[in-house]
């Protein structure tokens, strides 16, 4: 079995039970696939393996039983939910399996990633802005060199 495969396996087993944590996936992984384990440790370390289950955990699709039996016209939902634990640590959980103070904590946090997105494009627009007098009618200048120009000129 390659790793990746593992990864899947090890993100469903824990999270039939109910839900779980990134880091309790990565000590699941590396109990129950140690094979597997070792090869991912070849491509990334602690931190890698912790994001790349993040990615799986929020690229997931409903399980196919459930997306064919309930799914809802129009609606591309997710097929796992990010939700905040009692101690506000980050749990996911199949939708299927999702109660209601679930879903509710789900929509919580979409809203807050919501919120963080439009703050960054807010300060990206901000940064281009700045630029766009440097770079627009240089095509070939970097930001770099137009942020040297911006440092040179405000000394």
């Amino acid at each position: 079995m390659q790793w990746k495969e593992a990864i899947s396996k090890a993100i469903d087993r824990c999270l039939e039970g109910g839900g779980s944590h990134v880091a309790t996936i990565v000590e699941r992984f590396r109990e129950w696939y140690p094979d597997e384990a070792i090869e991912a440790g070849e491509h990334f370390q602690e931190y890698g393996c912790a994001a790349y289950v993040r990615t799986r955990l929020n690229s997931r699709s409903p399980s196919s039983d459930f997306d064919q039996q309930m799914s809802l016209p129009g609606l591309d939902l997710p097929g796992i939910l990010c939700v905040k634990g009692l101690e506000g640590d980050t749990v996911y959980k199949f939708l299927e399996d999702a109660r209601w103070a679930d879903v509710c904590s789900a929509e919580v946090v979409r809203i807050d990633n919501v919120a963080n997105a439009s703050k960054k494009l807010d300060e990206f627009q901000q940064f281009k802005d700045m630029m766009a007098p440097l770079m627009q009618n240089t095509p070939e200048i970097t930001v770099r060199e137009a942020m040297l120009v911006s440092q040179a000129s405000n000394q």
